[in-house]
């Protein structure tokens, strides 16, 4: 509420008897005087505006119980502990979680209050110098600064074990049905880390599952020709994920539905009331602006209609009827 309140007596309650006291502890009953804008279910705090908000904190707590049992000075002492350590350094020497950004992170995976600092540290440094994460040179894939953005996207990169995502990392790149015709990568490690630092599931994800959602794409009926053969074959379909790794989680089905909607919408049609596009046409345009795939089929036709009414301006297209 942003409002501010001034305190005239703090009573500790016990039975019927009231003691008047300067400070209360965890788990005492308490009650303030002169209060006159909170109401129940409401949470009084210091204008210091803290990080952790009582019922986010209680969230938590419901997710993780053993929350409830921990001193929050141990709790504090971990944050803390992360967020100083000397270990844990962005690109640019400066911290690689600020409080604010890694109380997030735990809120979202609570059991990260339960970490000790040297727990996460090991975490972070292991993932950070992983060889599966390495150039030819030996050269580190992921920056520190990257890993951050990618932790914050996906909290439970956090809890990952490194071996397990340089597996999964590893499986993808040398899968045998992600290989072209000579038997060779169609993906590069390199390609496929900038890929998962942007989708940070990736690192999670099995190798099958992604081959799933590849093949699920290109095999998908209503993403084929009008003769039932795939519109885009596999290395065009991985190449467009590459570019838009969101393409590796989302389902099959809602690509699809996204693409027939688009084909089908009502504001899409010429004046004969034929679709403006051709499913085929679409898809392969799509698939090299991946995005395409992943837009709402409104967003599409608002986004085309806007285009078609500005063209047919005088002051901006002089021969208005070749562009109708």
């Amino acid at each position: 509420k942003g409002k501010r309140e001034r305190v005239t007596k703090l009573l500790l309650m016990h039975a019927d008897s009231r003691t008047e006291l300067d400070e209360v502890y965890a788990g005492d009953i308490a009650a303030f005087v002169g209060l006159r804008e909170t109401v129940t279910g409401e949470t009084l705090c210091s204008e210091g505006k803290p990080l952790l908000k009582c019922r986010e904190y209680i969230a938590a707590a419901l997710k993780r119980p053993q929350l409830l049992y921990q001193l929050p000075e141990t709790l504090a002492a971990n944050v803390s502990g992360v967020v100083s350590h000397p270990a844990l350094k962005d690109d640019d020497g400066k911290p690689l979680f600020t409080t604010e950004t890694y109380l997030q992170t735990a809120l979202k995976k609570p059991q990260l209050f339960l970490h000790a600092p040297e727990t996460v540290v090991e975490h972070v440094t292991r993932f950070l110098r992983h060889p599966a994460f390495a150039d030819e040179n030996g050269n580190s894939l992921i920056k520190a600064g990257d890993y951050r953005k990618a932790v914050l996207r996906h909290p439970a990169l956090l809890l990952q074990n490194p071996d397990l995502a340089a597996a999964n990392i590893s499986g993808v790149v040398n899968h045998p049905l992600l290989a072209a015709a000579d038997g060779s990568p169609l993906t590069s490690r390199a390609e496929y880390v900038r890929a998962a630092l942007k989708q940070a599931s990736l690192f999670i994800i099995t190798p099958d599952t992604v081959v799933g959602k590849i093949n699920g794409i290109i095999r998908h009926p209503d993403l084929s020709g009008t003769d039932g053969r795939p519109v885009i074959d596999k290395a065009a379909c991985l190449k467009a994920a590459l570019k838009m790794p969101a393409l590796f989680v989302i389902l099959p089905e809602t690509i699809a539905a996204n693409v027939n909607g688009v084909v089908r919408h009502p504001a899409l049609q010429n004046e004969q009331g034929q679709p403006m596009f051709k499913r085929e046409d679409y898809i392969r345009a799509a698939i090299r602006q991946p995005s395409l795939l992943v837009q709402a089929p409104q967003t599409v036709a608002e986004h085309v209609t806007i285009i078609k009414d500005l063209l047919l301006k005088e002051e901006i297209c002089p021969d208005t009827a070749a562009v109708a």
